[in-house]
């Protein structure tokens, strides 16, 4: 068949669409919105990059070595959408709980969220899941002692229910 080497090349496959593909100009002014909802949070949030075209905060623990600083969030700028990366999202399975389905179909995998122009009712939704993502993410981060590989279980095991953050633990081999 006509086109079969493009499908097996992978090319043929279809992609979630963010709507129409966005204009150049929306991307600075969407960039610029996303970093002021985690902007708010410094500090007690550390910025670790802060460019034009990507910015990213982290939670500074100077206790702690060799990690002193665990990744919170950040904003990067695509070719066709602007990314917002929410670690407390992944960490705390119960943040996406409540999430509008619209909000949810910007989410690409566990702690990421696509957005190809300002949309003020999303942005404030964001804004407030990114609050208390701020607010509980130093007791997801207790579940996470340096010098151990750590898993977040996404669904939990029988009769367990540590407050919803559930851990599994395992030491480096």
């Amino acid at each position: 068949k006509a086109g079969a080497g493009l499908r097996a090349a992978g090319r043929g496959r279809s992609r979630r669409k963010l709507g129409r593909v966005a204009e150049p100009d929306a991307l600075p002014e969407t960039f610029q919105r996303l970093r002021g909802i985690l902007k708010r949070h410094v500090p007690p949030l550390v910025v670790t990059v802060d460019g034009a075209r990507d910015y990213s905060l982290a939670v500074d623990r100077p206790a702690i070595q060799p990690e002193a600083r665990r990744y919170f969030g950040g904003v990067n700028v695509r070719k066709n959408y602007v990314s917002y990366y929410l670690m407390g999202v992944y960490g705390d399975p119960r943040l996406v709980e409540g999430l509008s389905p619209d909000l949810r179909k910007r989410m690409q995998g566990k702690s990421c969220f696509n957005f190809s122009k300002v949309d003020e009712g999303l942005f404030a939704e964001l804004s407030a899941l990114t609050d208390t993502a701020a607010t509980r993410y130093p007791e997801v981060l207790a579940h996470f002692p340096a010098g151990t590989l750590c898993t977040v279980l996404r669904a939990p095991p029988p009769g367990a229910a540590a407050r919803g953050l559930l851990v599994s633990l395992r030491t480096p081999p």
